[in-house]
């Protein structure tokens, strides 16, 4: 599976993952029982690949902060189930406010799966995790709860073949920045792989269809460090940071020439929140409203 492939895949597990996320919490008693069952039903249809039954958990009107609406979630979804059968979550709600007809459902998460092909490079399969915290959105909708929006506070990713899954490779972003603002990327590897390794560092708004820009390769420095600053959109999207990496394992040939096989690949995510900051004009509207 090429790089544009794995970014592809993992990306759109990422999105689909943080609006599919479900309790597996032992029900007790108390205002909150109907909304557990409702994240405990969720879990049960998620790892069933139950769609149906899924979709009924969700308003018609459903849209998350990215802005996918319904159709654009289970169009994703489908697609995770298709690349990741296996998949399955361990979510905790961590906290439920009910406020009549309204209610907040704050929950952490942890996913582990793997892939459905093996790399034709690393001839393996991946292995994909996952860790999340998010806020949901929920509505009473006669007697029964819907969720109609959902907050993605935390989300980092990782998909990893062959070496890659052993080695220790750390992918550094600030989670919230403002509009319009720098902030710097690294991407860390331990010294073991480094001489042989090259790694790439991009970010993409997160829309759907998703983006896909390009990987530029580098080679690590001897601290096993790349790094890039790049300057968040003011387009009132949120970003995702990718980072590529590939290892590779060095052997001598019989006329003593240097041999390079590629021994591991890895696929990085990490989410960042961009705050939209009012337009100058906002402002000096506003300012004038005040006078």
């Amino acid at each position: 599976m090429k790089f544009k492939q794995i970014f592809r895949v993992l990306l759109v597990i990422a999105l689909v993952f943080c609006a599919n996320l479900s309790s597996y919490a032992a029900f007790r008693g108390g205002a909150d029982l109907p909304i557990r069952k409702l994240f405990y039903a969720q879990q049960v249809f998620l790892n069933n690949a139950n769609i149906e039954r899924l979709k009924s958990l969700y308003s018609e009107n459903y849209k998350s902060n990215d802005g996918f609406n319904k159709d654009d979630l289970f169009k994703l979804y489908a697609d995770t189930v298709k690349n990741h059968p296996d998949i399955k979550y361990d979510v905790v709600l961590t906290n439920i406010k009910i406020d009549g007809d309204y209610a907040t459902v704050r929950a952490i998460s942890k996913s582990k799966a793997t892939t459905s092909k093996k790399s034709s490079i690393t001839n393996d399969n991946g292995i994909l995790s996952i860790d999340m915290e998010t806020i949901f959105y929920l509505k009473k909708n006669g007697e029964n709860w819907q969720i109609v929006s959902e907050q993605t506070v935390l989300e980092r990713t990782s998909l990893l073949y062959g070496d890659c899954k052993e080695a220790d490779i750390i992918l550094c972003a600030p989670e919230l920045v403002q509009s319009n603002e720098e902030y710097t990327v690294s991407l860390r590897v331990s010294p073991k792989y480094a001489k042989y390794a090259m790694g790439s560092i991009k970010k993409d708004l997160i829309t759907y269809p998703a983006q896909n820009s390009p990987d530029i390769f580098k080679i690590f420095d001897n601290t096993g460090e790349i790094e890039r600053i790049f300057r968040a959109n003011n387009t009132n999207h949120n970003e995702t940071v990718a980072a590529s990496v590939a290892f590779a394992s060095p052997t001598i040939t019989k006329s003593k020439n240097l041999d390079l096989k590629i021994s591991g690949l890895g696929v990085l995510l990490q989410r960042v929140n961009v705050l939209s900051s009012p337009s100058i004009k906002e402002t000096e509207k506003k300012e004038d409203e005040k006078l």
